[in-house]
Protein backbone atom coordinates (compact mmCIF):
# COMPACT_ATOMS: atom_id res chain seq x y z
CA UNK A 1 0.00 0.00 0.00
CA UNK A 2 2.81 2.44 0.89
CA UNK A 3 4.64 1.85 -2.37
CA UNK A 4 1.41 2.55 -4.25
CA UNK A 5 0.90 5.82 -2.33
CA UNK A 6 4.44 7.02 -2.92
CA UNK A 7 4.20 6.06 -6.59
CA UNK A 8 0.87 7.92 -6.88
CA UNK A 9 2.26 11.06 -5.28
CA UNK A 10 5.43 10.94 -7.35
CA UNK A 11 3.45 10.42 -10.56
CA UNK A 12 1.07 13.26 -9.75
CA UNK A 13 3.97 15.56 -8.95
CA UNK A 14 5.89 14.72 -12.11
CA UNK A 15 2.95 14.83 -14.51
CA UNK A 16 1.57 18.03 -13.06
CA UNK A 17 4.95 19.73 -12.95
CA UNK A 18 5.04 20.21 -16.70
CA UNK A 19 1.61 21.86 -16.65
CA UNK A 20 2.66 24.08 -13.75
CA UNK A 21 5.63 25.28 -15.74
CA UNK A 22 3.24 26.23 -18.53
CA UNK A 23 1.29 28.34 -16.01
CA UNK A 24 -1.92 26.29 -16.26
CA UNK A 25 -3.76 24.18 -13.75
CA UNK A 26 -3.83 20.63 -15.15
CA UNK A 27 -7.27 19.66 -16.40
CA UNK A 28 -7.41 16.62 -14.09
CA UNK A 29 -7.34 18.89 -11.04
CA UNK A 30 -9.31 21.87 -12.35
CA UNK A 31 -12.86 20.67 -11.62
CA UNK A 32 -14.98 21.76 -8.65
CA UNK A 33 -14.30 18.63 -6.57
CA UNK A 34 -10.55 18.99 -7.17
CA UNK A 35 -10.67 22.52 -5.73
CA UNK A 36 -12.31 21.69 -2.39
CA UNK A 37 -9.05 22.18 -0.46
CA UNK A 38 -8.32 25.54 -2.10
CA UNK A 39 -9.19 27.18 1.26
CA UNK A 40 -6.24 25.44 2.93
CA UNK A 41 -3.05 27.13 1.63
CA UNK A 42 -1.70 29.74 4.03
CA UNK A 43 -0.47 30.06 7.59
CA UNK A 44 -2.68 28.93 10.46
CA UNK A 45 -2.71 29.03 14.24
CA UNK A 46 -4.21 25.85 15.61
CA UNK A 47 -5.76 25.04 18.94
CA UNK A 48 -5.68 21.29 19.57
CA UNK A 49 -7.46 19.19 22.14
CA UNK A 50 -6.42 15.57 22.71
CA UNK A 51 -8.49 13.07 24.62
CA UNK A 52 -6.60 11.91 27.72
CA UNK A 53 -9.52 10.17 29.44
CA UNK A 54 -13.27 9.59 29.12
CA UNK A 55 -14.12 13.26 29.74
CA UNK A 56 -10.63 14.75 29.86
CA UNK A 57 -8.87 16.76 27.18
CA UNK A 58 -5.37 18.25 26.95
CA UNK A 59 -5.32 21.62 25.19
CA UNK A 60 -2.26 22.73 23.16
CA UNK A 61 -1.44 25.25 20.45
CA UNK A 62 0.59 25.00 17.29
CA UNK A 63 1.29 26.39 13.84
CA UNK A 64 0.46 25.05 10.39
CA UNK A 65 1.71 26.09 6.99
CA UNK A 66 0.08 24.81 3.79
CA UNK A 67 1.23 25.53 0.27
CA UNK A 68 -0.29 24.65 -3.09
CA UNK A 69 2.30 23.23 -5.49
CA UNK A 70 2.49 21.43 -8.80
CA UNK A 71 0.08 23.67 -10.64
CA UNK A 72 -2.41 23.58 -7.77
CA UNK A 73 -2.79 19.79 -7.86
CA UNK A 74 -1.00 19.08 -4.59
CA UNK A 75 -1.01 20.78 -1.21
CA UNK A 76 1.91 20.24 1.14
CA UNK A 77 1.40 20.88 4.88
CA UNK A 78 3.97 21.47 7.58
CA UNK A 79 2.91 21.43 11.24
CA UNK A 80 4.55 22.03 14.58
CA UNK A 81 3.03 21.94 18.00
CA UNK A 82 2.39 19.24 20.57
CA UNK A 83 0.79 15.82 20.33
CA UNK A 84 -0.50 14.58 23.67
CA UNK A 85 1.76 17.16 25.32
CA UNK A 86 4.92 16.08 23.48
CA UNK A 87 6.57 18.39 20.90
CA UNK A 88 5.75 17.27 17.36
CA UNK A 89 6.61 18.16 13.79
CA UNK A 90 4.68 16.74 10.88
CA UNK A 91 4.29 16.87 7.13
CA UNK A 92 1.40 15.92 4.93
CA UNK A 93 0.16 16.05 1.38
CA UNK A 94 -3.28 16.26 -0.16
CA UNK A 95 -3.96 15.52 -3.76
CA UNK A 96 -7.00 14.85 -5.92
CA UNK A 97 -7.12 11.41 -7.56
CA UNK A 98 -9.16 12.07 -10.72
CA UNK A 99 -9.62 8.37 -11.55
CA UNK A 100 -11.05 7.47 -8.14
CA UNK A 101 -12.72 10.89 -7.72
CA UNK A 102 -11.33 11.01 -4.18
CA UNK A 103 -8.93 13.14 -2.18
CA UNK A 104 -5.86 11.36 -0.82
CA UNK A 105 -4.34 12.73 2.39
CA UNK A 106 -0.98 11.50 3.62
CA UNK A 107 0.76 12.24 6.91
CA UNK A 108 4.00 11.48 8.73
CA UNK A 109 5.21 13.01 12.00
CA UNK A 110 7.61 12.77 14.88
CA UNK A 111 4.67 11.63 17.03
CA UNK A 112 4.66 8.30 15.14
CA UNK A 113 8.06 8.03 13.41
CA UNK A 114 8.11 5.76 10.38
CA UNK A 115 4.34 5.50 10.08
CA UNK A 116 3.27 6.87 6.71
CA UNK A 117 -0.50 7.20 7.00
CA UNK A 118 -3.02 7.63 4.20
CA UNK A 119 -6.72 8.50 4.16
CA UNK A 120 -9.10 8.72 1.19
CA UNK A 121 -12.42 10.49 0.91
CA UNK A 122 -14.41 13.45 -0.33
CA UNK A 123 -16.45 16.47 0.66
CA UNK A 124 -20.25 16.22 0.75
CA UNK A 125 -22.34 19.27 1.67
CA UNK A 126 -19.28 21.16 2.94
CA UNK A 127 -17.99 18.37 5.23
CA UNK A 128 -14.97 16.30 4.25
CA UNK A 129 -14.67 12.72 5.51
CA UNK A 130 -11.47 10.77 4.85
CA UNK A 131 -10.98 7.15 5.95
CA UNK A 132 -8.14 4.72 6.61
CA UNK A 133 -7.96 1.14 7.86
CA UNK A 134 -5.16 -0.44 9.86
CA UNK A 135 -4.48 -3.19 12.36
CA UNK A 136 -3.02 -2.83 15.84
CA UNK A 137 -2.45 -5.20 18.77
CA UNK A 138 -6.22 -5.31 19.48
CA UNK A 139 -7.36 -5.86 15.88
CA UNK A 140 -8.77 -3.90 12.97
CA UNK A 141 -9.24 -0.17 13.49
CA UNK A 142 -10.62 2.45 11.12
CA UNK A 143 -9.80 6.12 11.44
CA UNK A 144 -11.60 9.16 10.07
CA UNK A 145 -10.36 12.68 9.47
CA UNK A 146 -13.22 15.14 9.22
CA UNK A 147 -13.10 18.76 8.00
CA UNK A 148 -16.07 21.01 8.79
CA UNK A 149 -17.11 24.60 9.54
CA UNK A 150 -14.87 25.83 6.72
CA UNK A 151 -14.92 29.60 6.45
CA UNK A 152 -12.45 31.96 4.79
CA UNK A 153 -10.26 32.33 7.88
CA UNK A 154 -11.22 29.35 10.03
CA UNK A 155 -11.91 25.62 9.88
CA UNK A 156 -12.49 22.70 12.22
CA UNK A 157 -10.95 19.23 12.05
CA UNK A 158 -11.32 16.06 14.08
CA UNK A 159 -9.80 12.59 14.22
CA UNK A 160 -11.97 9.67 15.30
CA UNK A 161 -11.60 5.89 15.40
CA UNK A 162 -13.96 2.94 15.29
CA UNK A 163 -13.51 -0.74 16.04
CA UNK A 164 -17.03 -1.76 15.02
CA UNK A 165 -16.87 -1.00 11.30
CA UNK A 166 -18.18 2.56 11.63
CA UNK A 167 -21.29 2.04 13.77
CA UNK A 168 -19.78 4.19 16.52
CA UNK A 169 -16.88 6.66 16.34
CA UNK A 170 -14.80 7.92 19.25
CA UNK A 171 -13.18 11.32 18.77
CA UNK A 172 -9.56 11.46 19.96
CA UNK A 173 -8.30 14.77 18.57
CA UNK A 174 -9.97 18.10 17.78
CA UNK A 175 -8.36 21.08 16.05
CA UNK A 176 -9.66 24.56 15.39
CA UNK A 177 -7.75 26.54 12.78
CA UNK A 178 -7.52 30.32 12.50
CA UNK A 179 -5.72 31.85 9.53
CA UNK A 180 -2.80 34.12 10.42
CA UNK A 181 -1.61 34.85 6.86
CA UNK A 182 -2.75 33.84 3.57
Amino acid sequence: MYEKSILGITTALLLSCCMALAGERPEACAGEAARQFDFWPGEWRVESRYRTGPDQWLKTEGRWLAEQVVGGCVIIDFAEGAFSGTPMEGMGTRYWDPRAQLWVITWISTAHPGQWQEWRGRFVDGVGNFYSASTDEVGEVYSRLQWSDIMGDSAAWNFAVTRDGGTTWETHWLMEFERTAG
